[in-house]
């Protein structure tokens, strides 16, 4: 948490929006990404998606900008982490969810 939140303090607008926000929306990705394995599940992405990710971005008046920087900073944080044992695979399901939200965020 502190360390996307540090990175994006100065590169957003919405930043105390981003940053009370965070844990919910740090969640929805992890927990998307864990249910792909199942074949309901990957029908509901992009239900899942515009619900759990870009409805609340939207409410809180996120530019598209923002959501961008957001999950660029998200999927770059990960490389922090030494621990972190699947990095190219975080980066590949990263690349295409951020290409899927940044297709149907609109302002």
């Amino acid at each position: 948490h502190s360390l996307v939140c540090t990175a994006l303090r100065s590169k957003v607008s919405s930043f105390t929006e981003m940053e009370a926000n965070f844990k919910n929306l740090s969640r929805a990705l992890i927990n998307i990404a864990a249910k792909l394995i199942h074949t309901k599940d990957v029908r509901d992405l992009f239900i899942d998606l515009v619900e759990k990710f870009i409805e609340p971005c939207k409410s809180d008046r996120w530019s598209c900008n923002d959501v961008g920087i957001f999950l660029t900073q998200y999927t770059n944080t990960a490389r922090a982490l030494d621990a972190f044992k699947h990095q190219s695979l975080w980066e590949r399901y990263m690349g295409t969810i951020k290409s899927c939200i940044m297709t149907m965020y609109h302002e």
